[in-house]
């Protein structure tokens, strides 16, 4: 068996310890990478579901504004047709 000199063995060693240091941070970067798509992802799902309860809400504002109005016919001076002031989603 030949053994190899320190000189080489140290060449070796300094290689692998680069190597190992790279893969390292490659994980570490998709770690990272992946939390921040899922972050993102669940900011989007609470936004969705915020403008959908908001969509519920004026829908039955709606439905309680045309319930209270009892006239038989409908105008544009009514309740229904006013524009509304802008809301913060």
């Amino acid at each position: 068996m030949a053994c190899r000199s320190p000189r080489k063995s140290r060449g070796v060693a300094l290689v692998t310890a680069l190597l190992l240091t790279a893969l390292a941070t490659i994980m570490a970067v998709s770690l990272v990478s992946n939390q921040h798509l899922d972050i993102r992802r669940t900011g989007n799902l609470i936004e969705a579901n915020r403008a959908y309860l908001f969509a519920l809400g004026i829908e039955e504002w709606v439905k309680q504004v045309l319930i209270r109005d009892d006239l038989a016919k409908d105008a544009l001076d009514e309740d229904w047709a006013l524009a509304l002031p802008p809301i913060m989603v």
